[in-house]
């Protein structure tokens, strides 16, 4: 339940580079030559990584509380009967809990999916974009459209394309993975 521009100062904190405390601790442990050696937020490669490892921690947790609650749902007498007719817990994970938790992980993923993909807080205070724009965003880059470059017409026609592709995306996600009114 923490903001994320909390998380993102947070985690600018742990992984800045000469300074932070995760190159300090690796430096300690001797898995690092010096607390410098590994930029996590200035190094092209591995900059995008760094700022979705913040995201990932931030929204676990809320994730487990969907798929939990799914879980919640699922029939206990059903359950039983399939425990009653020798299946193993492998064959009631495929077979009997993942069929039914369909439209709660249908939902996750696509609450889960556009929160990630218009990721824009925490990346703006971790980089800004940075380094070489290696971990800009569409969402950052409509801002920046928007604010840096006065464009506020473009910027528009950006986020429509946007929530277009989106809204796609999150239909694609119910038909494939939810299939409403399928009966297998």
């Amino acid at each position: 339940m923490i903001a994320p521009v909390v998380a993102g100062l947070l985690w600018r904190f742990l992984l800045i580079d000469n300074i932070g405390i995760v190159n300090q601790v690796l430096f300690r442990v001797g898995l690092l030559d010096s607390p410098g050696d590994i930029g996590w937020l200035s190094d092209p490669d591995i900059v995008l990584w760094s700022v979705a490892i913040p995201d990932i921690w931030l929204t676990t947790s809320f994730m487990t509380l969907i798929l939990f609650a799914g879980l919640q749902n699922v029939p206990g007498d059903v359950l039983e009967a399939a425990r009653l007719d020798g299946a193993r817990f492998p064959t009631l994970l495929v077979r009997i809990i993942v069929p039914l938790l369909r439209p709660v992980i249908a939902v996750a993923l696509i609450v889960r999916g556009i929160d990630a993909a218009k990721a824009f807080d925490i990346i703006l205070i971790q980089t800004g974009g940075g380094p070489q724009n290696a971990s800009q965003t569409l969402s950052l880059l409509i801002h920046q459209t928007m604010v840096r470059y006065g464009d506020p017409g473009q910027a528009s026609a950006m986020g429509t394309v946007y929530l277009l592709a989106m809204m796609l995306v999150a239909g694609l996600a119910v038909w494939f993975i939810w299939r409403p009114g399928a009966e297998s």
